[in-house]
């Protein structure tokens, strides 16, 4: 069994936790979130691996031998504390040579400070670096507020679309739930200067004075890309959307005939 973690981390590595520069600030998140991200197995020739460990940043691991992985590369900008500023690792647009990583506020009402999400070159895995940094969302124009700080519940992005979907991902578009700014559309076209050219921001639930009941808005997206339907669930339901960023949508049934993946949904030989 293969196991991994950043040196201070166990009992006993005390002296290693307090080189950390989070250490002891009770308010940074030093762990891994979601699991790591492997764009082709090992058994087919994959030897890269990523991984986003809250505070500690995007870490490149090197799994071509899979009972010794080690680090290659690592990414970690200095950066305000609180939140979880490494959250997941968005791997589709390798084959242009860069990933994407996302935060995840954790206090609603803008009780921390914003984290931005980095488009990070990682055509050299033992060097990554920042491209750009994703823009920050504004309301609509007739919104009855300026920014999203000035609207209840959590304020920040959560989820890019699901890895395991049905199609190949689209090389210039992204999208993310975005708490209460519902979903946010980006265009990646150029990874240097990137767009934010639209949204869906369904209504809100909860009470105005209960801050806790606006603190997952909207949560998850997933994008079927071969259809170009894009699923979104929100405390208010779950909506069906589409967008001309990513073509016209296929309405009817159809069979998946790629992943975004090899062996999605059928398993291993």
């Amino acid at each position: 069994m293969t196991n991994w973690w950043v040196p201070g981390q166990r009992t006993g590595e005390e002296a290693e936790a307090a080189k950390w520069p989070e250490y002891g600030d009770s308010e940074s998140s030093n762990c891994l979130h979601t699991s790591v991200a492997m764009p082709q197995r090992v058994e087919d020739g994959g030897r890269y691996a990523y991984s986003c460990w809250g505070s500690m940043g995007l870490f490149i691991h090197d799994v071509s031998d899979i009972k010794a992985p080690r680090v290659v590369g690592h990414f970690n900008p200095p950066k305000e504390p609180g939140s979880w500023p490494f959250h997941t690792v968005d791997i589709t647009k390798l084959e242009r040579g860069f990933v994407v990583t996302n935060t995840e506020p954790l206090f609603p009402d803008c009780g921390e400070a914003y984290q931005p999400l980095y488009v990070i070159d990682v055509s050299d895995p033992a060097h990554p670096k920042e491209i750009s940094k994703l823009p920050v969302p504004l309301p609509p124009p007739d919104a009855p507020y300026k920014t999203f700080d000035d609207k209840r519940g959590r304020f920040g992005p959560h989820n890019p679309p699901f890895l395991k979907a049905p199609g190949k991902p689209h090389p210039n578009f992204t999208a993310y739930s975005f708490f209460s700014a519902g979903v946010q559309f980006f265009d990646l076209t150029d990874p240097a200067k990137p767009s934010n050219p639209g949204y869906f921001i369904p209504p809100q639930a909860g009470e105005w004075n209960d801050s806790d009941s606006h603190n997952r808005d909207v949560d998850v997206i997933f994008v079927e890309w071969d259809r170009k339907l894009i699923w979104v669930g929100s405390l208010t339901g779950l909506y069906c959307i589409s967008t001309p960023l990513l073509g016209d949508p296929v309405l009817e049934p159809m069979r998946v005939s790629e992943w975004a993946l090899p062996h999605l949904n059928r398993g291993h030989p």
